[in-house]
């Protein structure tokens, strides 16, 4: 758990590094715990959204209590998470019981957006009412009525996203509506502000990006000019 905050924070000081700031963060189940933590050394980030995510990260260990003397006494285990195998080892359950994640949500000086099904079978929603209750505002809550953990059923999935665009709009700004070359043949090329030479290419109603390699400054997020 310590190594995924710690990647979430490399990786966001890597994007503002490279001239495209972290603006929000996303976590679902323990990756929303995680960027809960992460979030406390990330001051530059405008709002965080977690959906089915554990107030406790020890809460993990209830998962697979049949297996946890398995792990403590031979290293590591395979258990089943949400219909998934995954193996556990006694350092992951060791470093759990070193996270107070309610002191952390209490300090956390970002808005927050939670996201939970009442049915959940795995992390239960309780999880979402600890974490809503620590949380200062502003906070909000949305029911994931009748979704499963995993949100399988696309519909909720979409849903969920729908739901987190819409609020997040209010911290970082509405998404641009997607620019097109109206007239045959004319081609719409704008600098973007992402890195040093990253563009944006328009042409009819296709739009990508042309970029420079990593090796030559660019952040390598498509073609190069001379491979266009």
């Amino acid at each position: 758990f310590s190594g995924d905050v710690a990647d979430l924070i490399a990786a966001a000081k890597h994007m503002a590094a490279q001239g495209l700031p972290l603006k929000l963060l996303i976590g679902h189940s323990l990756g929303g715990a995680a960027v809960l933590a992460a979030a406390a050394e990330l001051p530059d980030i405008k709002a965080v959204a977690t959906l089915a995510a554990p107030f406790d990260v020890n809460h993990v260990t209830g998962l697979f209590q049949d297996g946890l003397e398995t792990i403590m006494e031979k290293g590591e285990a395979k258990v089943n998470l949400g219909g998934r195998p995954f193996t556990i080892r006694r350092s992951f359950i060791e470093d759990l019981r070193n996270h107070d994640q309610g002191a952390r949500i209490a300090k956390l000086a970002h808005p927050l957006l939670v996201m939970h099904s009442p049915v959940d079978q795995t992390v239960g929603v309780e999880n979402a009412a600890a974490i809503f209750q620590a949380a200062r505002h502003p906070k909000s809550y949305i029911s994931l009525d009748h979704a499963d953990h995993l949100l399988t059923n696309e519909a909720d999935a979409v849903y969920a996203a729908d739901v987190i665009a819409a609020w997040a709009s209010r911290y970082i700004g509405a998404s641009e509506p997607a620019r097109v070359a109206e007239e045959p043949g004319k081609i719409v090329v704008r600098e973007t502000g992402g890195g040093k030479f990253q563009v944006e290419v328009v042409a009819v109603k296709t739009r990508f990006y042309a970029d420079e390699l990593v090796a030559q400054g660019g952040l390598g997020s498509g073609p190069r000019p001379y491979d266009l």
